[in-house]
């Protein structure tokens, strides 16, 4: 459009808009429209941009969760092993004392059969030397 055309629609307060071609009630020099579009241009990419990380985040702390929970499980069922190898020890520790004891008497009674047929043998021999001589 050519610069006289411009004067006089801008004196009857008509403006040409060379890039979208249509005629505008506001002086482009006080409209402010075309940066407020590359604003929200921005505006929405940055918002995208946004979107993407906190659903990377969310996606990220969702797997961080799940690993969180398996190792929680492993740890839960190792303290169940640890919890029954220690009731087996003691099991055993609880077996081997009474072992244990029963050998004690054992012995304390064949030591008292070895004293006795001592001094069964005493008597024998000395039964025996009686009769020898």
């Amino acid at each position: 459009m050519s610069d006289s055309a411009s004067e006089v629609l801008a004196e009857l307060g008509l403006f040409a808009d060379e890039e979208m071609s249509q005629l505008k009630l506001l002086d482009p020099q006080n409209d402010h429209s075309a940066l407020l579009r590359e604003y929200c241009k921005k505006f929405l990419t940055q918002m995208g941009n946004f979107s993407e990380i906190t659903e990377k985040f969310l996606k990220i702390s969702d797997e961080l969760s799940e690993k969180v929970d398996q190792e929680r499980m492993k740890a839960v069922v190792c303290r169940k092993r640890l919890m029954l190898v220690n009731k087996e020890k003691e099991r055993q520790r609880l077996q081997l004392e009474q072992l244990l004891l029963e050998r004690k008497v054992q012995l304390e009674r064949l030591h008292a059969h070895g004293s006795s047929l001592g001094a069964t043998r005493e008597e024998l021999n000395a039964m025996l030397a009686k009769a020898q001589g």
